[in-house]
């Protein structure tokens, strides 16, 4: 088999994994995922959440009707990008992140905070030092407030053949993403 071949397998692996642990019982309908169209194009184990181009303080306007009460036992959160896009600051998106995490506990569930993902798109070379001053944030706010952290910044970084379009990883990223997703859900279906 070509190494082409043997890389398209890859996302197909991740998938049966994640197929694999929610016919485990341990995520599927208790888990949901809030996000933007990154959120969306993933495939998670769980409620997906995530509605192309939202920007935080979209997501925020939504949560109440579509988090708490529903029975969720993870709040996963993945979204900045679309505010940063837009000129809103990293510290307008990291108070709505914050906010969200905060009436997530508040409705009993376990809070899981992801990084932002890098950017490879020429016209957009300013987002990086925003993404990195976001992604900080989320870091100290899951250590203050004792969340859980997917770094899905760190795997990707350096690889821009990870994503499709320079903003929207492919399914090779996907892929890492959920590399670095499993360990985290895994923890606390282990608690």
């Amino acid at each position: 088999m070509e190494i082409r071949s043997l890389k398209s397998l890859l996302p197909l692996g991740a998938t049966a994994l994640l197929l694999a642990l929610s016919g485990c019982g341990s995520y599927v309908a208790y888990d949901v995922f809030m996000g933007d169209s990154i959120t969306k194009g993933w495939s998670v184990p769980g409620v997906d959440l995530g509605v192309s181009g939202n920007t935080t303080s979209q997501m925020l306007a939504r949560f109440p009707s579509e988090v708490p009460g529903h029975g969720y036992r993870v709040f996963v959160l993945l979204g900045g990008v679309n505010d940063l896009l837009r000129g809103r600051s990293p510290e307008e998106a990291f108070a709505n992140i914050a906010s969200m995490a905060k009436a997530a506990r508040q409705a009993q569930t376990t809070v899981v905070l992801c990084e932002l993902t890098p950017v490879y798109r020429d016209d957009l070379p300013i987002l990086e030092p925003e993404i990195r001053a976001l992604n900080t944030a989320i870091e100290q706010l899951v250590q203050s407030d004792h969340y859980l952290l997917v770094d899905t910044y760190d795997p990707m970084y350096g690889h821009p053949e990870y994503f499709r379009d320079g903003l929207h990883p492919n399914a090779q990223g996907y892929a890492v993403m959920d590399e670095a997703l499993l360990p985290v859900l895994a923890s606390i279906s282990a608690q």
